[in-house]
């Protein structure tokens, strides 16, 4: 093991911190980070270590506090336990920095250079681990599977690597009991890699998500929080729409953060962008994707159920309005036969139909039964006609006691109004039917959403 006289004579730098580091106060080697190791400004990654580890000095609990050094050197405490506060502020480590499986109290490089990275796979840190003021690293700083039992600070710092598609900022599988804070970063040239990675709350800024310069995996990504920005447009667009590789969980994780803060048509918008996205690259039959396609039109997939209310009451109005001039053109007759054995109606409709755009001027009494109907027999109204075939489990007695006219079979199919209105009967029959399901089986699952 060494002693402190295998590295006498201490470099300047070195005297200064070791005379620090034991009363507690900063050494401040200089006020900005250097440029270039001098003979001042140098402190050897080996010396920093046995200082840490192995010296019998009598360290201050405000822990070791460098400021304006330039570390040299591989700086490694692999498989090691610091049981200090470790800040190196301003400072420049010109070789990969190791804390892989180590045990640190917490680590502070805000405002430092990491000019080959940082590499902590499996560190356990029972404080925070701090980027910030203008830290900059060159290359990957990696935390597989690392746990942090406070926050993750990533603020004013640069992540970038010299190879495009390289991850600059690593952490898959990591755990952070607090925050993992991604505001005012820059991730450069390649991969923000968040796969399985777990955390307590997302603080982030729009200007990160904006960056074009990478692309992020978010599979398996947890959090239980995000502190703002919880709008779904801008995570749709920025957020979700960098990722690599289309997944669904992190859109799901995302929708329940969002239920879970309050914000409920904000997930709805993100589960209806997954089921878009779902549908855009689903190898299902055609008619499957339409079916879909219809459902989304209807109901953006059960999230929207008002609209599948506001579809049904605009077809009940606009046919209402048809039948409304369908009454008055001889479209519609009585469909009890008793009515027309009574000599004391007599209605003769034209039995070749009404035509297109036939006027109400032409239709009175003598034929149209609209009109002719005796006081005692239902009514023709023509919203009341439409509300009865719109809602299949209502009979309101109008569809049942009025009928569409449809004269002998011919060639006038498409001459005559008659077989329009009995098409919109039909369309309008099915849209009922098909649009009450939906409608119930939205309330049903929302029903059984609230009782869970």
């Amino acid at each position: 093991m060494k002693t402190l006289a295998d590295f006498e004579p201490l470099k300047p730098a070195e005297q200064k911190l070791l005379e620090c580091c034991q009363s507690g106060e900063v050494a401040v080697i200089g006020e900005k980070r250097p440029i270039e190791k001098t003979e001042v400004n140098e402190i050897r990654a080996a010396f920093l270590r046995w200082l840490i580890l192995f010296s019998k000095i009598e360290i201050d609990p405000k822990g070791i506090e460098i400021k304006g050094a330039w570390v040299s050197g591989e700086f490694n405490l692999e498989n090691s336990e610091c049981s200090y506060t470790l800040k190196c502020l301003n400072s420049v480590f010109d070789k990969q920095v190791w804390f892989v499986f180590a045990i640190t109290k917490s680590i502070d490089m805000n405002g430092s250079l990491l000019m080959k990275g940082m590499r902590a796979d499996g560190l356990i840190c029972k404080g925070n681990v701090s980027f910030r003021e203008g830290f900059k690293s060159e290359d990957e700083v990696r935390f597989l599977g690392a746990h942090i039992e406070g926050s993750l600070k990533c603020k004013n710092a640069t992540f970038q690597v010299l190879e495009e598609i390289k991850k600059p900022l690593n952490i898959r599988r990591i755990r952070i009991t607090e925050s993992l804070f991604l505001e005012k970063c820059e991730v450069s040239n390649g991969i923000l890699d968040l796969t399985n990675a777990n955390i307590g709350v997302l603080t982030d800024d729009k200007e990160f998500w904006e960056q074009k310069t990478f692309k992020v995996y978010l599979d398996g990504f947890c959090y239980e929080h995000i502190y703002k920005n919880t709008s779904a447009s801008f995570r749709l667009q920025n957020m979700l729409a960098k990722m690599l590789k289309f997944e669904p969980q992190p859109y799901k994780q995302l929708a329940k953060v969002l239920r879970d803060m309050g914000h409920d048509r904000d997930a709805d918008e993100v589960m209806i962008a997954l089921h878009d996205k779902k549908l855009e690259l689903s190898n299902e039959s055609w008619w499957y994707k339409v079916f879909r396609k219809i459902y989304k039109w209807t109901s953006e997939y059960g999230y929207r159920p008002m609209r599948t209310l506001k579809i049904m009451a605009s077809i009940w109005l606009l046919f209402g309005c048809i039948y409304w001039y369908g009454a008055n053109v001889a479209v519609f007759v009585p469909t009890n036969p008793l009515i027309f054995q009574k000599q004391e109606y007599n209605c003769t409709i034209d039995k070749n139909g009404t035509k297109w755009f036939a006027s109400p001027k032409d239709y009175n009494a003598s034929n149209n039964w609209y009109e002719a109907s005796p006081p005692e027999y239902t009514t023709f109204q023509p919203f009341w006609y439409s509300l009865d075939i719109i809602l299949p489990v209502v009979d309101l007695k109008m569809e049942n006691d009025w009928g569409v006219v449809i004269p002998s079979p011919d060639r006038s199919f498409f001459k005559i109004f008659n077989y329009f209105i009995r098409f919109l009967t039909w369309f309008e029959t099915l849209a009922g039917w098909g649009l009450s399901l939906i409608l119930v089986a939205i309330l049903s699952g929302l029903a059984k959403n609230e009782k869970e």
